[in-house]
């Protein structure tokens, strides 16, 4: 970059290895190639992969492109400790009605309190 503020700079830098680390995570736990999701996007099958190497960037409607193949939103995209095995539990889960809801509240309560008491 021929930014005249070397701290800029820095902060651009580690802002895209975030992107390109969490782009990387995100075909991962989606079994998807960044081939695939480059010619899916509408991209050279290279565009994923520029990304990941961090050479590149990607716009903001590209990063919207990229959330929106593997429905998430932006917010959920920066969100370390999100992960699409709990977004599609989530979207699952709107799908029960309210009866089967609470038996799935009542069970992940169980499992819950059953690890506790194995980790004392």
């Amino acid at each position: 970059m021929d930014n005249a503020d070397p701290e800029e700079d820095k902060r651009y830098e580690a802002e895209r290895r975030l992107v390109a680390k969490r782009i990387s995570e995100l075909l991962v736990q989606a079994g998807v190639t960044e081939s695939k999701l480059s010619i899916e996007l509408g991209h050279n099958k290279d565009y994923i992969r520029g990304i990941t190497a961090k050479h590149t960037a990607p716009s903001l409607r590209g990063l919207f492109d990229i959330c929106h193949y593997f429905g998430i939103t932006p917010a959920q995209f920066f969100d370390r400790n999100f992960s699409l095995t709990i977004s599609d539990a989530v979207k699952l889960m709107e799908r029960l009605d309210d009866e089967d809801m609470e038996f799935v509240l009542t069970v992940l309560n169980h499992l819950l309190k059953k690890k506790k008491t194995a980790t004392k």
